[in-house]
């Protein structure tokens, strides 16, 4: 079940798993609703470089965020996700999943 912040648009997650003082992780999120376009971008029309400065500014809120890790983590459990989320882009996230499942493969090949 997920919370839709409007259509076209990423869904916070409803995790079971509560943050400090039993909220949810993302209510300690550095990011916020106001920032949608920023993590998910905004315009259709955007073109590469605005797409990778919104990205970059986006990264830099990521890297102070005290839930990253959670929301990293999120991020990589539901692959169709877009956007900037746990401080990678949509590509990086590609890449952190595909290396994990290779090792992972690794790891149960050497068991």
């Amino acid at each position: 079940m997920s919370a839709s912040p409007a259509p076209g648009r990423a869904a916070l997650p409803l995790s079971p798993v509560p943050a400090r003082g039993g909220s949810p992780w993302w209510c300690s999120a550095a990011c916020g609703p106001s920032d949608w376009d920023l993590f998910f971008g905004g315009d259709e029309d955007e073109t590469d470089p605005q797409r990778e400065r919104r990205e970059a500014e986006a990264i830099v809120i990521c890297h102070r965020c005290p839930v990253r890790v959670p929301c990293l983590d999120e991020a990589l459990s539901h692959p169709a996700q877009h956007g900037v989320a746990g401080g990678l882009t949509e590509d990086e996230r590609k890449g952190l999943r595909h290396a994990l499942l290779k090792r992972r493969q690794r790891a149960e090949a050497a068991a």
